[in-house]
């Protein structure tokens, strides 16, 4: 349970969970962290009151041995909202999908029950969703800005050739204008010298 006691840590439960209880977890493997999305791992690390909201999903106060937890349609959690219990083909599975693959591990203040999956609660969904459009607009408008930049940037350097090539057009006809005012040098010979009589 490597991944689930660093998360702890980051959460600032661990203490609270080693307190007197008593607490029954059912605890994700490593394996069942590796299947939730880097990023989703990562936004709940930066969140550490939405972090602490998905690990108390998954204690319950009292010890809740497998003997009783067969017995129920729903457990309460910390977290404040129940998960569902169903038992199919001798299996016990949360929320209908979550299987318990490991029951009764004891612990100094309560019971372990292994699962192969992270749960997530509805609201910490809602909340993660709500994250990821945050994300996204983000990167959107990251990236509207950065397309009004480089079309500035062209506009600009269209205007500058523009000017140039108007400056460029500008003396030139200057240069043609004043070539064309210009007297052309004289080929008339001079008059001769009138004779004397």
């Amino acid at each position: 349970f490597k991944t689930l006691a660093s998360l702890l840590t980051s959460a600032g439960l661990v203490t609270t969970l080693q307190s007197k209880g008593p607490f029954t977890v059912f605890a994700p493997t490593d394996a069942a962290f590796a299947k939730v999305p880097k990023a989703t791992l990562a936004k709940l690390g930066n969140d550490k009151a939405l972090l602490k909201s998905v690990l108390l999903y998954h204690v319950v106060k009292g010890n809740v041995p497998a003997s009783k937890v067969v017995t129920l349609k729903k457990a309460g959690t910390v977290n404040g909202k129940p998960v569902s219990i169903t038992v199919k083909g001798g299996k016990v599975y949360l929320n209908g999908s979550t299987l318990v693959t490991k029951t009764d591990i004891k612990a100094s203040n309560g019971t372990i029950h292994v699962i192969d999956t992270v749960m997530i609660p509805r609201t910490a969904r809602i909340a993660l969703a709500a994250i990821n459009l945050k994300d996204k607009a983000k990167a959107a408008t990251a990236k509207a800005v950065d397309a009004t930049k480089a079309a500035t940037a062209k506009a600009v350097d269209a205007t500058k050739g523009a000017a140039t090539k108007a400056m460029d057009a500008t003396k030139s006809a200057a240069e043609k204008a004043k070539e064309a005012v210009t007297p052309a040098p004289s080929t008339t010979a001079p008059a001769a010298p009138a004779k004397k009589p």
